[in-house]
């Protein structure tokens, strides 16, 4: 186990009179938390020990990395995915007038061929999102809105 000694300072007491602690951190690589390799244990200098877990859930989702960046937007196709959350049917028909100005030939498909992406059907949404894209020709998605 590897120790670091934290700063005296830090454990000092408010209340008059009553005992100051000195604690030590100490790191057991032992064990594993939630992909953070190992764990925090505090000691006291009474010889109480604590355990400092990690406070978040495993992750839910495999990290991927992403997809190579198009050169360009001129023929291609966009698919607009929407969470159905703040203005973005608006968004994107805005979004949708300045790309076609700026890219000839760019073409869209609408954000309602494909489902609300965080909706109460989200997982079966976003399951089926890659067969959809593949069969409208989507080259490249605009994803939003959140709020």
């Amino acid at each position: 186990m590897k120790s670091m000694q934290s700063d005296p300072r830090s454990a000092k007491s408010e209340v008059a009179n009553e005992p100051q602690l000195n604690l030590r951190l100490e790191y057991d690589s032992r064990f594993a938390i939630h992909g953070i390799q190992g764990e925090l244990l505090m000691t006291r200098s009474d010889g109480a020990q604590y355990q400092a877990l990690w406070p978040r859930s495993p992750r839910q989702a495999k990290v991927k990395s992403l997809a190579k960046r198009l050169d360009t937007l001129e023929g291609k196709t966009i698919g607009w995915l929407w969470d159905y959350v703040f203005r973005g049917d608006e968004v994107f028909a805005q979004l949708e007038e300045s790309l076609k100005a700026r890219y000839p030939g760019v073409k869209f498909v609408d954000w309602g061929e494909f489902g609300n992406t965080h909706g109460s059907d989200e997982r079966e949404v976003v399951a089926a999102l890659p067969q959809k894209l593949k069969a409208k020709g989507v080259d490249a998605v605009v994803s939003g809105m959140g709020c």
